[in-house]
């Protein structure tokens, strides 16, 4: 755990000063120091990814490198996006936090962010949500100035001639753009090589607008992008500009084209699941944010962090869980306070995840797969058991006869049986011969099998 170890306990105390301020007064603070479906926007409250943070900033350095930030659900990419958008727009507080501003100027790199002589960037930051490649390079170009998250090129474009031409290439009138300030975007079905040329001519002049200033075009949630994969053309078309592409996927090849030029030219930066310390911390920064208010026994932390099978995700909503149930159980916010969660508490937040409202979808999935067969809850076990993401049915037949005594021609119709459920639990990968290859769509329904135990009692697999 944290408390046991020095470079993480040291993190935790460089905090302190900026969580002191961040102290919940209200019911609806308590519930918010643990935010499982909310990206972290403060520095303090970010733990982990120290590793991927400085991978990003040393892909800085390479010139006309586009990021790629990947992993799976529930991993904390945007929480990533967002301390490294802190990062290049100057606030270099989560470099303090991690020791990363004395690894950086041991590299020789710390006065590029630092000091007068300080490499400046402009940020765009867009959100995918389920845009066409189209509207979202429209929504890069035309996106309303924001103080959380930057605004569009246009709006970096210093000469109103140079803003004219390039709304005249997306069929916007720039007048009626200009004073409408409350349209956000504009998009009128343009076809893709009129929103490309506007794209090549906006970075253009942002290129010669900005000597030495870098545009970072940062695309959140990149993989609901349609058509996404063929951004490549885009990639390789910039000038003074560089994306960060950040979503979902396996591998960098599910988000972007593998041209070859793309290749050279991308760093593909994967989440990997985080490691129990991580988790750790960031329940050891929520206990302290709850001090003198409720405490997380250090019991009941591990409980959650084993549950949690290295996702952040689950260790936020695990230990919300606990805090709202706590509460409800006292009937009033104030006998809440100088409280303590227990781990027995824990373990009945786990009992109760079928009837919870948050994890009704994952029990739907489970109970659709299983029907109440004890084989296939078995099999489903083992399944979600596997150390790799990606199961082979040929090693998953060996495991299930070895462990359960079924034959694997069993094994393999129920592995074909998953594969056509109608809610798509999993991703077929390959086929070869009699073996297929599969993986979860969302890995976090993997881990609520685990913590479930697939619905059978505990000790009945494995």
């Amino acid at each position: 755990m944290p408390s046991n170890n020095t470079s993480l306990a040291l993190s935790l105390e460089k905090r302190l000063p900026t969580l002191r301020k961040l102290k919940p007064n209200s019911r609806e603070d308590v519930l918010n120091v643990f935010t499982p479906s909310n990206m972290i926007t403060q520095p303090a409250k970010f733990a982990g990814r120290d590793d991927a943070l400085e991978a990003m900033i040393n892909a800085l350095h390479s010139q006309n490198a586009n990021l790629i930030v990947f992993g799976e659900r529930g991993a904390g990419k945007s929480s990533l996006a967002h301390m490294f958008f802190e990062i290049v727009c100057g606030n270099l507080e989560i470099l303090d936090y991690y020791g990363l501003r004395e690894r950086l100027e041991k590299k020789g790199l710390l006065g590029w962010l630092t000091g007068t002589g300080r490499k400046k960037f402009n940020v765009a930051w867009v959100d995918g949500f389920g845009k066409t490649l189209n509207e979202l390079i429209h929504s890069v170009l035309t996106r309303r100035p924001e103080p959380s998250y930057g605004q569009g090129l246009l709006f970096y474009l210093k000469k109103e001639a140079d803003k004219i031409e390039v709304t005249s290439k997306l069929g916007i009138d720039y007048e009626a753009f200009k004073a409408s300030a409350q349209v956000k975007e504009v998009f009128s079905g343009l076809k893709p090589e009129t929103i490309k040329e506007a794209f090549e001519i906006a970075t253009q002049r942002y290129a010669n607008d900005y000597a030495g200033e870098e545009l970072i075009i940062l695309v959140d949630e990149f993989e609901t992008v349609k058509e996404g994969r063929e951004i490549s053309q885009y990639l390789k078309s910039t000038h003074g500009a560089r994306f960060v592409l950040v979503g979902i996927a396996e591998k960098v090849g599910d988000l972007v084209s593998q041209h070859h030029s793309v290749a050279r030219e991308a760093y593909g930066i994967k989440l990997s699941p985080m490691r129990d310390e991580e988790l750790g911390m960031i329940l050891d920064i929520g206990s302290y944010l709850l001090e003198g208010m409720c405490t997380i026994r250090e019991d009941a932390k591990g409980e959650i962090v084993r549950n949690s099978y290295h996702s952040p995700y689950w260790c936020h909503l695990l230990a919300r869980t606990a805090i709202l149930d706590k509460m409800e159980s006292l009937g009033s916010f104030e006998e809440f306070k100088q409280t303590a969660i227990s781990i027995s508490e824990v373990k009945n937040v786990l009992a109760s995840l079928p009837e919870r409202p948050e994890t009704v979808l994952f029990e739907e999935l489970l109970d659709a797969a299983t029907m109440g067969d004890e084989r296939l809850r078995k099999i489903l076990l083992h399944i979600a058991k596997s150390s790799t993401n990606v199961v082979h049915s040929s090693s998953l037949c060996n495991e299930v006869m070895r462990d359960e005594a079924l034959p694997p021609a069993t094994t393999l119709a129920v592995i074909e049986g998953f594969l056509k459920l109608a809610s798509e639990p999993f991703r077929e990968q390959g086929r070869v011969l009699d073996s297929v290859s599969f993986s979860f769509q969302d890995p976090n329904f993997k881990r609520y099998i685990q913590i479930r135990n697939a619905g059978m009692s505990v000790g009945a697999s494995g």
